[in-house]
């Protein structure tokens, strides 16, 4: 399979997976377009793999092309006091919704929760049926476990 033959059998797999993952439909077209710059470039490489490896190289450049935007683009969540007024940008939303999906069920729900669906404490316990305290608590280890995770993204992305 040529690159023409590659770009034609995996083109809108790659945009569409590209748009699965950015929920950005014109980001989705870049990464697509990105990959495949990148197929040709590589073509001496990809003649060497098989079908299947071909594809898992596509899907794991456009995978990894999503990471390096996130990771270039993630200034654009604004932290104002990871306190209760824990602020999130209006535009850089999904941005933050993508970042909590990287974190176990058990706090992501408690976040969406309450920065999503704008729910206090009392209420996330109503709809979870767990106490008050654990909502709190869970969102407390919620943030800080975001933190990190962005912390780490800078720490990569410094080096």
């Amino acid at each position: 399979m040529d690159g023409d033959e590659l770009c034609e059998a995996f083109y809108s797999r790659i945009k569409g997976f590209a748009a699965k993952i950015s929920s950005n439909y014109e980001l989705a077209e870049d990464i697509a377009q990105e990959t495949f710059t990148r197929a040709y470039a590589n073509q001496f490489l990809l003649s060497r793999l098989s079908d299947a490896q071909k594809r898992a190289w596509l899907f794991r450049t456009a995978q990894n092309l999503y990471t390096d935007w996130l990771r270039s683009n993630k200034n654009s969540v604004q932290w104002g006091e990871i306190e209760e007024d824990f602020l999130v940008e209006k535009e850089s939303f999904d941005d933050f919704h993508r970042l909590v999906t990287l974190l176990p069920d058990l706090y992501a729900s408690v976040l969406i929760l309450r920065y999503e669906l704008d729910l206090n404490s009392s209420e996330i316990s109503q709809r979870l049926k767990i106490p008050a305290v654990t909502v709190r608590r869970r969102l407390q280890t919620a943030r800080a476990l975001l933190k990190s995770k962005l912390d780490f993204l800078g720490e990569k992305n410094d080096s």
